[in-house]
């Protein structure tokens, strides 16, 4: 009877775990919890509960030894009102590490802590970044020996948001600016026709824009310097061309770009940028989307974890 008894519950706990490897399975497919759980006959807690398990399996079993010299660091809004949490991605291995409730300078640390193992700390070179300056912070005394590089998507959206603004402020006098925002913002290469016809006619005109235009291309072309030094040098000389411009929202960025200028000098002579956070925004709104949104955080952090983790989700299936 004990040998019986010892062997049911074995093909029962095989059983279960054949079965969480199915929902798994489906759950990678989907992205949709609810769907799995009809498909399975399953409530969505127990869809949940397999979920969450997985995540946790696939952590503990995390090697940490893998070689990082580059994470990003970002934060993804979690509900309406200014909700935020931090998110931890791995650039080198294109993963997540980790996602913690908030985007202060402790829902920072505690990220780093307890994504990135003490010889990956070491080993760490370069962290991409905004100009958050609680991440900032939090990087020069978690991570002394990384350098913080601010994304250069987040800059040159600055200075796009700076064109737009004075678009707007100049649209009264000047009707040609009308329906122009995206012939100023999109990349030449990508204009259509029109675009590109009403492009040329302002560029032709001495509008405020068209300055705060140029000033964003020209900041553009500084990407790509060889050291720190010639970066440091290069960008003062781009502060120093808009000195004569008393254009608000270009002089707003100015003196934004001012305060965080080591960390833009190291954006323009480091290839390293936050491009993989940004793709896993996209995949993390896919997410929110299709759950219709999350009610806690620690949901939230299960599904970004199990589906751009790169866990081994998977249970065991052996009799041990």
């Amino acid at each position: 009877c004990t040998i019986k008894s010892l062997i049911t519950n074995k093909l029962r706990l095989f059983e279960g775990r054949l079965f969480s490897t199915a929902v798994i399975q489906l759950l990678q497919l989907s992205k949709n919890q609810t769907k799995t759980g009809q498909f399975f006959g399953i409530s969505f807690d127990i869809v949940n509960s397999i979920m969450s398990k997985a995540v946790d399996r696939g952590l503990a079993s995390r090697p940490a030894d893998t070689a990082i010299e580059s994470i990003g660091i970002d934060e993804k809004s979690f509900q309406k009102g200014h909700q935020y949490c931090t998110i931890i991605t791995d650039s080198t291995n294109k993963r997540v590490l980790e996602v913690v409730a908030e985007r202060t300078k402790d829902a920072a640390k505690k990220a780093i802590t307890q994504s990135l193992a003490p010889a990956q700390i070491e080993q760490l070179k370069v962290v991409t970044g905004d100009m958050w300056e609680a991440y900032q912070n939090t990087v020069k005394e978690c991570l002394p020996g990384a350098t913080y590089v601010i994304d250069r998507f987040h800059l040159v959206k600055c200075l796009n948001v700076a064109i737009d603004q004075t678009r707007r402020q100049e649209v009264k006098q000047n009707p040609v600016l009308k329906n122009a925002r995206f012939a100023l913002l999109k990349n030449q290469e990508n204009l259509s026709e029109k675009q590109r016809s009403k492009f040329n006619i302002i560029a032709q005109e001495n509008y405020l824009v068209s300055h705060v235009w140029k000033a964003k291309e020209n900041f553009k072309a500084l990407f790509g310097q060889p050291d720190f030094a010639h970066a440091t040098t290069i960008l003062s000389n781009w502060f120093n061309s808009l000195k004569d411009f008393t254009i608000k929202p270009l002089k707003a960025v100015k003196e934004m770009f001012q305060r965080h200028s080591r960390a833009i000098a190291n954006s323009l002579c480091h290839k390293d940028s936050n491009a993989f956070a940004e793709r896993m925004n996209g995949g993390i709104q896919e997410l929110k989307t299709i759950a219709k949104g999350f009610k806690k955080i620690e949901n939230f952090r299960t599904a970004i974890l199990f589906h751009y983790g790169k866990l081994n989700l998977f249970p065991p299936l052996n009799f041990q």
